[in-house]
Parts: C-alpha cells; sequence; structure tokens
C-alpha cells in the first residue's frame, strides 16, 4: 500500500542477518518471549536483543512507539528499531547496560518492594500498578524525593521542570505523526486509531499527575 504524499517516511527496518555475531550472553532468561541477541556492524556494532511478538498484539511496533515518544519527551531510553528475521516481524532493543551501566531489572526491584510479588509469574501479572512502580523506585533510590521526581531518568543532564514542560508540549498531532510512521502493512488502521487514542489518554493522565 503506498503512502499519501503528506504522511511522514515510515520507520525503516532492520533486517537481522543469520551471520550477524551473536552478542554477549547469547540467550536472555528474563521473560516468556522468544528473543536473543545479536552483534553487527550493519546494526552500528550495538548489541541488540531481537523480540518476536507474541500473535496479534502488535507488541513489535508498541516497543518503537514507546521509543518514539520517549525521544519526544527528551527520556533517556534504548533504541528500538523494527526488525526482521527470516521472515518474521519484531523489534530490535539496543542494550543499555554498557559504559560502566548495569542493568537492574524492574522484576527484581518491585520483587524487594512489594509484598508478595512474584516475578516469575507469566502470565495474569496484575502487580504493574503505578502505585507499586513508585514503590520500587523509592526502595532503589537513597533520596525518595529523587525517585518520584525521578530527574535522573526523565531528563538526561536537563532539569525536571524542563522535561515537564516537554510534557505539555506533546500533543495529539505529534503522537498522531509518531504512531503514522509504523508502516501501513505491519499495522492496521484499527491498531493505529487506538494506539493514538490510548496515547492521548495517558498524556492527560500524566499531565494531571505531574505537579
Amino acid at each position: 500500500m503506498r503512502r499519501a504524499a503528506d504522511r511522514p517516511a515510515a520507520y525503516p527496518i532492520l533486517e537481522v542477518r543469520t551471520d550477524w555475531q551473536p552478542a554477549q550472553p547469547a540467550p536472555e532468561p528474563m521473560g516468556s518471549k522468544r528473543k536473543f541477541w545479536f552483534r553487527s556492524d550493519a546494526a552500528g556494532g550495538r548489541d541488540c536483543l531481537f523480540k518476536y511478538p507474541r500473535s496479534d498484539t502488535g507488541e513489535h511496533w508498541a516497543e518503537k512507539i514507546a521509543a518514539e515518544v520517549a525521544s519526544a519527551l527528551g527520556i533517556r531510553h534504548a533504541r528500538v528499531d523494527l526488525a526482521a528475521f527470516q521472515g518474521h516481524r519484531g523489534s530490535a532493543t539496543e542494550s543499555f547496560a554498557r559504559g560502566g551501566r548495569e542493568l537492574h531489572r524492574g522484576n527484581d526491584l518491585l520483587e524487594g518492594a512489594v509484598y508478595g510479588y512474584d516475578p516469575k509469574k507469566r502470565f495474569g501479572q496484575s502487580s504493574h500498578t503505578l502505585g507499586n512502580i513508585w514503590a520500587a523506585m523509592n526502595y532503589a533510590f537513597v533520596d525518595p524525593g529523587t525517585a518520584r521526581r525521578a530527574k535522573a531518568i526523565i531528563a538526561d543532564g536537563g532539569s525536571f521542570s524542563s522535561a515537564l514542560a516537554r510534557l505539555r508540549r506533546l500533543d495529539p498531532a505529534t503522537i498522531a505523526a509518531i504512531v503514522d510512521r509504523i508502516p501501513d502493512d505491519w499495522m492496521s488502521p484499527p491498531a493505529r486509531t487506538f494506539a493514538v487514542a490510548l496515547l492521548c489518554y495517558n498524556l492527560n493522565e500524566l499531565r494531571d499527575l505531574a505537579p
């Protein structure tokens, strides 16, 4: 399907090749979805995690949209590309555990902060609530106020107020443009409409939470 001339260019697709060097460690034990690590000069020499989406979930384009929204807000995030491997569509997420940084998984933080949380539960997980996430951040950060302001997470060296300003400037047109760059054959029109509506709803909810 051809894209209209006034629509933004579609996101490129990273074609993952079978001869690309597996990154270390090659297996990824966390989570229930199929995935594998790889590394290639064609991918910028980055360690990336290719993730297979579950059928009819849109998990691959959802990860790409989340990364692009984070970029629009100036939030530090892992780079995500739409990707394909041996005819399978998915997403490729760059590892951010590099340059002296270590990965602390959200499941591990929730286990330490939330009573009764089971990190091994694969289905019906209902503990990923905003309240529990706040509790995990309070548990992980020395200064709970810093955790709640999330300065180190939201603004990469910038101020919290500037991050809030970006949040208030993010409008439905920008959100629609981000979603519209998902290729037509990767996302159905109903899914596209729903994604924009859901993101706009969440944006309003975040604005209500912001001081």
